[in-house]
């Protein structure tokens, strides 16, 4: 096949929504910066060594410049004489490390990038790549590239798993995967290092059984079910049991947030707020606002950090006092509690148990 055929392909694929996966012999397609996805670029940096696809193939190796002028996309060069070298609707970059840079965004990433403009002149960016360098970038992202060995594999384990249920749904065309924590945390090369690559390498196309996979930075010492996310726990099979935690963890301590009742106010058009109902892990379910308005504590928990930072109530494991002028948030552990605890998994690993009874202690709880 020609070229000129082959890069007709690609821009059918594009221009008509199908997965271009396939036409570059990779598997999955991602789309990066969804945390960014209402502040998206309409000019960023790129450095390394990489070649456009839709282009002449040229080699470019150093630092360059695309922004988006009339919903056109231009390329031009920075550290030599400016230079404006391509203009096009879209760019496919194909690279080893593709770097990217805008505001305060400075990843990494191999294989293919993919940057269409919007009718607002906002850039979008997909990686599509391998299924194994997607696992060995999410290992590193989701847990600390320095921790041993056994602990990583349970994380390759649990991420390869999930891996494979978004894969299903991406190929039958009614799932995207992102880079967010809502799915998995997709953050780039700079988190991938030889420990990860030889731990995902050791337990390479191992998956869990279960249907539903979730972990989480740390329980807090009690763990909530599945159920949880719908604001129930009327269930026969869920009972809470204390999970297995690390006093090494930062999120050990309670920690205290007073959010103003004004902030407030602002975000929810109400300035009054209480629990009333709660799980067996003692973590909120419902919670209420003005004019007995109901909200479950998971879609509220999601709401304050969309708003005012995911450091503010770390973990749903909180609970609410007030006064005139605040709303006061004590919370212990990170993240929704359901699922594998990672700090769970860091404790054991220290303590000699290998990977796989990690797994049979974690999926215990």
């Amino acid at each position: 096949m020609s070229k000129t055929l082959i890069l007709g392909f690609i821009y059918y694929l594009l221009f008509f929504g199908l997965s271009p996966i396939n036409a570059f012999g990779l598997d999955l397609r991602i789309s990066l910066f969804q945390a960014q996805a209402n502040n998206l670029p309409k000019k960023i940096l790129i450095t390394g060594q990489f070649k456009i696809l839709n282009s002449s193939n040229q080699i470019f190796n150093g630092k360059y410049q695309i922004a988006c002028i009339n919903q056109s996309l231009e390329l031009k060069s920075i550290d030599l004489k400016p230079k404006i070298l391509e203009q096009k609707p879209f760019f496919i970059l194909q690279g080893r490390s593709i770097r990217l840079q805008f505001d305060r965004i400075n990843r990494a990433y191999p294989n293919i990038i993919i940057i269409k403009p919007d009718n607002l002149c906002k850039l979008h960016f997909e990686n599509i790549i391998s299924e194994k360098d997607y696992i060995n970038i999410v290992t590193g992202s989701e847990m600390p590239n320095t921790w041993p060995a056994e602990a990583l594999k349970v994380q390759a384990i649990l991420s390869q798993s999930l891996m494979k249920q978004m894969l299903i749904k991406q190929k039958q065309n009614k799932f995207k995967i992102y880079d967010s924590t809502q799915q998995q945390a997709y953050l780039g090369l700079d988190y991938v290092n030889e420990n990860i690559k030889k731990s995902v390498n050791e337990v390479w196309g191992k998956y869990l059984k279960q249907k539903e996979i979730y972990f989480h930075a740390d329980c807090g010492g009690q763990n909530t079910s599945p159920v949880y996310f719908s604001g129930q726990t009327e269930s026969a099979n869920f009972k809470s049991i204390k999970c297995h935690g690390s006093q090494l963890s930062p999120f050990n301590k309670p920690h205290i947030f007073q959010l103003s009742k004004i902030k407030f106010q602002k975000l929810f058009n109400c300035s009054e707020l209480k629990i009333i109902k709660k799980d067996e892990s003692g973590r909120p379910l419902l919670m209420e606002l003005c004019h007995k308005k109901q909200i479950s504590a998971y879609k509220f928990w999601l709401k304050i950090g969309q708003n005012f930072g995911w450091d503010k109530i770390p973990s749903t494991l909180f609970s609410l006092k007030s006064n005139k002028q605040n709303f006061i948030f004590t919370s212990i552990g990170a993240g929704h509690g359901v699922g594998v605890c990672q700090w769970g998994v860091y404790d054991l690993a220290t303590k000699g148990k290998n990977y796989e009874t990690i797994l049979d202690l974690q999926n215990q709880n």
